[in-house]
């Protein structure tokens, strides 16, 4: 556990809405430019690094997209110091864990291929696919902010953690009676994220079903939480 006495740490929260249908990949670096932001007392440049338990160079860090990261843990120097000793923390210690799961992440620059799954299992092609939403809301503006207004972002930090960044990924389905069922979390960072995830999705609101030529159909959706942890 890290010791939040002297340290008085801040949380936030990013979101991502990734529907079933689109294309996957991995997508360029984000949590880069998040980590600096982390905490002002260690460059991760210079900063011991760990990827999975194993030592690692910043080269090696740049190499891991923003998708394969499941969470990633700073420790400043005094505190890196205690934990590792003066000699390997005394620039500060970063522990990164890599998602065990499938990668993914949207790429708004591929077509959509709405192939979905009938209630039988089966693979089929829908020419005309409305998904489900929130009110009627495409851009998942309402659905974002149910998500500010009602998950706990300092959930992480009355678990202790350290400042960092952990991502919850999870998908859903909005069956066709508009109710969410079928939470699936692929991995869990810890300190509380996954269960505050669980937590929140028994309280949505009935969704608008979604739609292929024009049936209901359950409409799985894929979704990433950040909890963003800094210090003050």
């Amino acid at each position: 556990m890290y010791s939040t006495t002297k340290t008085c740490l801040a949380a936030f929260l990013f979101f991502t809405c990734i529907a079933l249908t689109n294309g996957l990949h991995a997508q360029k670096q984000i949590f880069i430019n998040q980590l600096k932001e982390v905490s002002k007392r260690i460059n991760i440049e210079t900063a011991a690094i760990k990827i999975n338990n194993k030592d690692a160079s910043y080269a090696d860090l740049l190499q891991i997209p923003d998708s394969a990261l499941l969470k990633a843990e700073v420790y400043p120097k005094k505190e890196a110091a205690k934990l590792w000793g003066k000699e390997e923390g005394k620039n500060g210690v970063i522990l990164i864990k890599l998602r065990k799961g499938i990668m993914f992440q949207a790429d708004s620059t591929r077509k959509r291929g709405n192939y979905l799954y009938n209630d039988n299992g089966d693979s089929i092609y829908c020419a005309h696919l409305t998904p489900a939403t929130l009110g009627g809301d495409t851009t998942h503006k309402n659905w974002n902010q149910f998500l500010a207004k009602k998950l706990g972002a300092s959930v992480p930090v009355e678990n202790e953690c350290p400042p960092g960044i952990y991502n919850v990924d999870f998908s859903f389905t909005i069956n066709k009676d508009g109710a969410i069922t079928t939470v699936k979390i692929f991995e869990d960072p810890g300190y509380g994220c996954g269960g505050e995830v669980r937590r929140l999705m028994k309280q949505s609101p009935v969704w608008t079903v979604g739609m292929c030529e024009e049936e209901p159909i359950n409409y799985v959706q894929r979704q990433r939480i950040i909890f963003f942890v800094t210090e003050r």
